[in-house]
């Protein structure tokens, strides 16, 4: 079996990017990480790149701005803050609209995804295969996935944790760290990695390391452990890879079944130039 290459990269457009491949963290500063993104599609081997930020936007880029929300909040992310899913996130655990995530600006110019207006280039040009299927296991080429690891850490450590419990674990002062702590530990109970990995000392690390252990899960397609992990979405709605279980793919089904007016996605008829309208 051809081994995969996972990288977890945590992109910063203000400070240095954290990348992981399971033995020690890299700090890498926007060049660099330019660099190292084109040696990876360069080298033309199997790998996934699992990215945490962005990487689809509009229903149709090509026809964009005809699904309301279509610059703003994406199918997959009202799912995770509307309590009616029974997955609406808790403070801490923050599932913004992607037009209000400033990480997908560098994610823009490294790896040309988010697409969102008929003027971008065509996926078939840029560096990384876009993953957004859910029947994805092992990619045969340089890939990439959008990750969203404090939303799969929550989903791992929600039923392990009391209700009243924080969730708040970016930071530096020491409830954040002890938030931390406490959520690796979990993390790596439920997939089986249990001390595999070299402990997170920052949420950035945090977050890369949480996107490695989805990506190796995935990859290494661990259907019989403790955890499986795969792909929630499309690339119509937004798709994560994420850990998975019934209730959440039941869930996200019968959000999707709903249809566009349900979820808030209405197609919108596109504005007609003046100078076209019909006069009396």
């Amino acid at each position: 079996m051809q081994y995969v290459r996972v990288i977890a990269v945590d992109p910063a457009p203000g400070k240095r990017t954290t990348v992981f491949e399971g033995e020690e963290y890299l700090s890498l500063t926007a060049g660099e990480l330019r660099s190292f993104v084109d040696e990876i599609a360069t080298e033309g081997k199997a790998s996934l790149v699992c990215w945490d930020a962005p990487l689809t936007g509009p229903t149709d880029p090509a026809s964009a701005g005809t699904v309301r929300f279509d610059y703003t909040k994406r199918p997959i992310e009202r799912f995770f803050s509307l309590s009616r899913t029974g997955f609406k996130t808790p403070k801490g655990i923050s599932v913004l609209g992607y037009g209000a995530c400033p990480h997908w600006t560098i994610t823009r110019s490294i790896l040309g995804l988010p697409r969102v207006g008929p003027f971008d280039a065509s996926e078939s040009t840029l560096p990384l295969l876009l993953v957004t299927d859910s029947s994805a296991r092992r990619p045969s080429c340089p890939s990439v996935v959008e990750i969203h690891p404090g939303l799969a850490a929550w989903l791992l450590c929600r039923g392990e944790r009391t209700p009243e419990a924080s969730w708040k674990y970016k930071g530096v002062n020491a409830g954040s760290r002890r938030v931390r702590s406490e959520m690796w530990t979990i993390v790596l109970q439920r997939t089986g990695f249990e001390k595999d990995l070299p402990a997170p000392r920052t949420d950035d690390e945090f977050d890369a390391a949480v996107g490695y252990i989805l990506g190796r899960t995935l990859v290494d397609d661990r259907a019989e452990g403790p955890q499986r992990c795969g792909i929630l979405g499309n690339r119509y709605d937004g798709a994560f890879l994420l850990p998975l279980s019934r209730e959440l793919t039941d869930a996200w089904a019968g959000w999707s079944a709903a249809g566009p007016s349900r979820r808030g996605s209405r197609r919108v008829s596109p504005a007609i130039p003046s100078a076209r309208r019909s006069r009396t």
